[in-house]
């Protein structure tokens, strides 16, 4: 199984050091799907693509010229076509939940 998330922001920073906004979502997952079928077992791939939402929160700090964040970040996905051979009644949902820390850096540059 393959799963690729492509995530789009937008974002209303209250100060310097929080920002609230919205995450958009695009999912491709790329699964094997099996027919048992004794007398003709067949697998082929299957692409299921999805699209959904979420929030996120992220607050930063500054510490000389090294920034670190954390973004707290809630979304899910739901899948709105495929390219399998029947029509599932169940689709595929993908839920999206993260901390997220990191460190940015600031070398050079005029104040």
């Amino acid at each position: 199984m393959d799963i690729r998330i492509w995530r789009f922001y937008l974002f209303y920073g209250f100060n310097y050091f929080t920002s609230l906004g919205v995450a958009f979502y695009l999912s491709n997952v790329k699964c094997l799907e099996k027919l048992y079928n004794p007398d003709n077992p067949s697998k082929w791939y299957t692409n299921r693509y999805g699209r959904g939402c979420g929030i996120f929160l992220k607050l930063k700090g500054k510490r000389g010229w090294i920034y670190p964040y954390i973004r707290i970040e809630i979304g899910i996905t739901r899948e709105y076509r495929n390219t399998s051979l029947w029509e599932w009644n169940d689709k595929l949902i993908v839920s999206l939940i993260g901390i997220y820390l990191g460190i940015k850096t600031k070398i050079g540059g005029i104040k």
